[in-house]
């Protein structure tokens, strides 16, 4: 976990993992996750390795723990 403070200045663990984003290929179809990239160029490099395709398209933010935050 990592230690931040909300907007209220309340300590809050943080789940340690990345956040994922979950990805459609449109060539194949199949859906596949990867860690947030760092920018649009980053994204734009994303390609799905089973069918080697960068015609893919986000469709959703894989929902990680929830932050725990206590006083």
């Amino acid at each position: 976990m990592i230690d931040t403070r909300d907007n209220m200045g309340m300590v809050c663990e943080l789940p340690a993992r990345p956040l994922l984003w979950e990805y459609a290929c449109n060539n194949c179809h199949a859906t596949f996750e990867t860690t947030v990239p760092h920018g649009p160029r980053e994204e734009r490099d994303i390609k799905w390795p089973a069918c080697n395709s960068a015609k893919i398209k986000r469709i959703n933010i894989v929902k990680l723990e929830e932050a725990k935050c206590g006083g």
